[in-house]
C-alpha cells in the first residue's frame, strides 16, 4: 500500500450563506501509518493492539479511526489524540481496519490516511491466523439479478468478520456475513464474476458465477 505523502496540502475553501467564498485553508496531510503494518495478525486475548504513525509538522491533533468496514461505514473506535500512538484491546475476531488523519490549531481535520487492515483470529489450533488446519469462511451467493442494462445486483453471505471482494473489489460486509455489490458489466454476452472470501485465519472461499448481459 503506497502511503506516501504527497509535498503540497490540498486546499479547501467554504461558502459563507451570501454565497460568497470564504479565504482557501491548506488541511494538513495524513500522518505515514507505521503499525500494524497492512494484514497483520493479532490472536484474540493477546494484551492490546498498539498504533502508531508519524508525527506531522503544524498538526495539533490526530483522528484515530477503527472500523470492521473498508468504508468505515461505523466505527469501532472514533478518537482525537494529541500522541502519535494509540492502544485498544479487541474482542471479537475478524478483519478491522484502521486510519488517522491530522487535526490544524484551527480544528480543521485533514484527509484520512489510506486506511490499513490487521487480522484477529481466535487463538484456538484451528483458527489462528496462518494455520493450515484452519477452515476456510463460508460463502453462499444468490443468484445475480438484473437491475437495467449493464447494471447487475451480486449479493450473498459469509462468516461474519470475513472480508469479500468482487472481481477483486472490496465489498462492504454487514455484521451478519451479509453482503451486496452493484456490479456493471462492459462487454455484452457471457461475464464472469468471481467472489472471494477471508476469514482471520487468511484462508478463502472463492466462488464464480456467470452473468450475460443482453445487447
Amino acid at each position: 500500500m503506497d502511503s506516501s505523502l504527497s509535498s503540497s496540502p490540498p486546499s479547501v475553501g467554504f461558502a459563507h450563506p451570501a454565497g460568497s467564498l470564504s479565504p482557501v485553508k491548506k488541511l494538513l496531510m495524513p500522518p505515514l501509518l507505521r503499525e500494524p503494518s497492512e494484514n497483520h495478525p493479532f490472536t484474540l486475548g493477546e494484551s492490546q493492539v498498539n498504533f502508531a504513525w508519524d508525527a506531522v509538522p503544524g498538526a495539533a491533533a490526530y483522528l484515530f479511526q477503527v472500523s470492521r468496514s473498508h468504508f468505515f461505514a461505523s466505527l469501532e473506535i472514533n478518537s482525537k489524540r494529541q500522541k502519535t500512538t494509540a492502544a485498544a484491546k479487541v474482542t471479537s475476531e475478524g478483519a478491522f481496519y484502521w486510519r488517522v488523519a491530522s487535526v490544524g490549531p484551527d480544528g480543521e481535520v485533514g484527509p484520512f490516511s489510506n486506511p490499513y487492515r490487521f487480522r484477529v483470529a481466535g487463538g484456538g489450533r484451528e483458527s489462528g491466523p496462518g494455520n493450515p488446519e484452519a477452515a476456510p469462511p463460508s460463502l453462499v451467493l444468490r443468484r445475480p439479478y438484473p437491475l437495467g442494462g449493464p447494471f447487475y445486483m451480486i449479493e450473498g453471505n459469509t462468516d461474519p468478520g470475513a472480508t469479500v471482494t468482487i472481481n477483486d473489489e472490496d465489498v462492504e460486509v454487514e455484521s451478519n456475513g451479509h453482503f451486496k455489490k452493484l456490479v456493471s458489466f462492459n462487454k455484452v454476452g457471457q461475464n464472469a464474476v468471481v467472489v472471494k472470501a477471508v476469514n482471520a485465519s487468511g484462508k478463502a472461499q472463492v466462488q464464480s458465477v456467470s452473468v450475460v448481459v443482453e445487447e
